[in-house]
């Protein structure tokens, strides 16, 4: 049986591909992606029986796939973040393996998947344990911490929100700034997409903060939020199109 890995860490990728080959030599190894953009490229014209996907990947998080193609191999989710179970048991998925690999947990989903006869029946039954449609659990508001106080801010007051020297911040409309908890990665399954766009791997915006778009070198474009930003913000050009096609909505 033929299987492809999805993971942009060369040391998670031997290290999932040496248990594979330990516990189950009968799974052949055919192809390692390491991005977004060559899972796309790769599975668009050929086909694997189980799919093992990292969920954040160097361009983006595997889901993106999913909006591309449509996927039916069963997959194992392999990620740092047990936030996106639900998400992963919605796009094919059979298993959730947190990072650090347990042994013990990869032979328990293999096993399941060796064992389903009837993938889109599982896939069926999935369905109906599982809430149809994430759109009414973005979050309206966030809680922050400044100091001994405890502020509200609506989430249609946010601006943006972005990455830098490790922190990320939230930024309102009214210029005020947050230092806040949850990661970028985070923060993009908690804003509605209808209004918020990851514009790079540091930001994610609003739609009523994009002041200026200037396109820029390689297909790129840079974008001028308001508030100002402290850093440059710029959409890749493996993102322009998508980008280009949210605005447009």
């Amino acid at each position: 049986m033929k299987v492809a890995i999805i993971e942009d860490e060369p040391l998670s990728q031997e290290e999932l591909k040496d248990l594979l080959n330990k516990y189950f030599p009968e799974l052949d190894v055919v192809k390692i992606l390491s991005s977004v953009k060559e899972s796309i490229e790769w599975l668009s014209e050929n086909t694997v029986d189980l799919l093992f996907m990292d969920i954040q990947l160097k361009d983006g998080i595997s889901f993106e796939i999913f909006e591309h193609l449509e996927i039916k191999t069963p997959v194992i989710f392999v990620t740092a973040y047990n936030e996106y179970a639900i998400r992963a048991f919605k796009e094919n998925s059979i298993g959730y393996l947190l990072k650090p690999i347990i042994d013990e947990d990869l032979i328990q989903s293999v096993n399941k998947f060796l064992k389903i006869n009837d993938f889109d029946s599982y896939i069926n039954r999935i369905n109906k344990i599982i809430p149809k449609s994430n759109e009414n659990n973005y979050k309206n508001r966030f809680v922050i911490k400044l100091g001994a106080k405890l502020i509200v801010v609506d989430v249609n007051n946010i601006a943006y929100v972005y990455s830098c020297d490790r922190n990320n911040f939230l930024i309102t409309k009214d210029n005020n700034k947050y230092i806040v908890d949850y990661t970028i990665e985070n923060l993009e399954f908690m804003l509605d997409p209808k209004l918020f766009f990851k514009v790079s791997r540091k930001c994610i915006a609003s739609i009523e903060a994009i002041d200026e778009i200037i396109r820029y070198s390689n297909r790129s474009l840079k974008i001028v939020l308001t508030p100002q930003c402290d850093i440059d913000i710029f959409v890749g050009r493996d993102r322009v199109h998508h980008f280009l096609k949210w605005l447009d909505k």
